[in-house]
């Protein structure tokens, strides 16, 4: 596990570090889960640079980017109503995109998607690939039981 975590905290830079800190706090004080997601996870596991960060909460993912903004200085590059995520330009460079847990369902190809909430353990389940979801909250990061990383006071 340690080796896992190692990995994690040498992939980011001291400006990502600062961002995922002030974005993990944030979510703390509106006492919702915070998962680390997509490109971060994959560029990490992968041994590459991680050049964005992509945070999934168990709630509004604008109502969070918007305090993100007022606190932290954030710039809200766009949003999106319908799947509730933000994409925000903080300072010192570092581009986080924070979005709601989702599930998409479209009736057709090229239809608008009907967007619920399912949370993220059912929205991270594998479809043809594999899990890629960390946990982040206050404190040290921990491997979760379904191979994630999770916070110590995780379920």
């Amino acid at each position: 596990m340690s080796d896992y975590l190692f990995m994690l905290e040498s992939h980011l830079n001291a400006e990502q570090i600062r961002v995922s800190s002030e974005v993990q706090a944030c979510a703390a004080e509106s006492n919702l889960s915070l998962f680390l997601t997509g490109g971060a996870m994959r560029d990490m596991l992968a041994g590459f640079p991680i050049r964005d960060l992509n945070f999934t909460v168990e709630g509004s993912g604008i109502k969070l980017a918007k305090a993100l903004a007022a606190k932290h200085g954030a710039e809200v590059l766009s949003m999106d109503e319908t799947r509730k995520s933000a994409v925000l330009q903080f300072p010192g460079g570092v581009r986080a995109q924070v979005a709601m847990a989702r599930q998409d369902k479209y009736s057709k190809p090229g239809a608008r998607p009907s967007v619920r909430r399912p949370g993220v353990r059912p929205a991270a389940a594998p479809a043809g690939g594999t899990r890629s979801a960390c946990r982040t909250g206050r404190g040290r990061w921990r491997r979760h039981a379904a191979g994630t990383a999770a916070h110590p006071r995780a379920p």
